[in-house]
């Protein structure tokens, strides 16, 4: 039994080293998703905490990628219908980082609507693309 769960383990390890690949979670955020909520210790901003929400990305490159020749690109769809490209430098084989609308960012956009998460080389080669299920580009009319 302890064989089978050690070679179990050693392929998951191993099947994760060769494969690039990125997550997305959004979350929204509300009083107990503050850490002081968990630690129950003093907060101000628990007293009236910012409605929005937040986007965490991750990612994990295979060894033999070199971090500093890659870049996050993230490409935003607002609920309001308008749209954000972040470009973020991806300095580590295996990452995260975390995207938030609150408080007054978050009444004007009105929340995250679609998004497009990709590992992009110096050159422009897409190494790993997540799509959000209802991910577009936008057409809009002439003139806006």
């Amino acid at each position: 039994m302890k064989k089978v769960s050690i070679f179990f383990l050693g392929c998951a390890l191993f099947a994760g080293c060769s494969k690039s690949y990125i997550s997305v979670e959004k979350l929204k955020t509300y009083k107990s998703t503050y850490a002081s909520s968990f630690a129950k210790s003093p907060d101000p901003r628990l007293l009236n905490p910012p409605k929005g929400e937040k986007l965490y990305v991750g990612w994990s490159l295979p060894i033999d990628f070199k971090p500093h020749h890659y870049r996050l690109k993230i490409d935003l769809v607002y609920k309001n219908l308008t749209t954000e490209t972040l470009l973020y430098p991806v300095r580590r084989r295996a990452g995260s980082q975390v995207i938030e609308m609150l408080g007054k960012e978050f009444k004007d956009k009105k929340g995250f609507l679609a998004y497009k998460v990709e590992v992009v080389s110096i050159d422009g080669e897409i190494v790993s693309e997540y799509t959000h299920r209802m991910w577009t580009k936008l057409i809009l009319p002439c003139g806006t």
